[in-house]
């Protein structure tokens, strides 16, 4: 089942304590991007309130895991 979900962050709680956390961001390669750090950032905070976790998988929706910043959007003025 899915505990927490946002637009490209999502963790699914699993069983005996595992939780996954996928990056949902495929048509970018999971690139991170400001949206994808804040969302990163409450995930963690999630898991971190969560006293059942015992332990976390990373993964990326998609064909790659996370290919790093995506620098067309940190570099395109606000």
């Amino acid at each position: 089942s899915c505990k927490f979900s946002t637009k490209r962050v999502q963790i699914h709680k699993l069983d005996n304590g595992i939780r996954h956390v996928e990056f949902c961001r495929p048509e970018k390669l999971n690139a991170l991007d400001l949206s994808m750090f804040m969302e990163i950032v409450e995930a963690a905070t999630q898991l971190r309130d969560d006293g059942s976790a015992r332990c976390v998988i990373l993964s990326g929706k998609g064909r790659a895991f996370c290919t790093g910043i995506d620098m067309k959007s940190i570099l395109t003025p606000s």
